[in-house]
């Protein structure tokens, strides 16, 4: 059986239709058709409102330039001269921590403190422990 690949290569199914038809059997001319009715794009179920959208990271100032549905009031000139509707973002992959390789523990009310401090009870509590029992012995 052989495997079909088609990377962002525009084919007219007709054309592919007549290729692939050629030597096929009833059954596989149906796998075909079905697989030929996937590639097509469905019509009528995309929106119309797909454009250009600056996202503008408002922590760093990064903006780039992608396509969205998005509704927005603002717009603002791009590098290419063009004016574009624009999207303000509190936080990007051009600022998240996880992505930058800068993450911070958030200490709130002390809670890294108090743990740090909890463990090292324990931990004086296990060593008294130990000694207690050697001292046993």
């Amino acid at each position: 059986m052989a495997i079909i690949q088609l990377v962002r290569v525009v084919i007219p199914t007709d054309f592919l239709k007549n290729i692939i038809f050629l030597n096929l059997s009833l059954v596989n001319r149906r796998l075909v058709d079905r697989f030929l009715a996937l590639l097509s794009m469905k019509k009528d179920i995309h929106p119309d409102s797909y454009r250009p959208v600056i996202f503008k990271d408002i922590t760093n100032g990064d903006a780039f330039l992608s396509r969205s549905c998005v509704k927005t009031k603002e717009t603002i000139q791009w590098e290419d001269g063009n004016e574009y509707p624009l999207l303000t973002m509190e936080i990007s992959s051009t600022s998240h921590p996880f992505y930058t390789g800068s993450q911070r523990f958030v200490d709130t009310a002390g809670r890294v403190d108090k743990f740090q401090q909890r463990l090292a009870k324990t931990k004086a509590a296990q060593e008294e422990a130990s000694n207690f029992k050697k001292r046993k012995k």
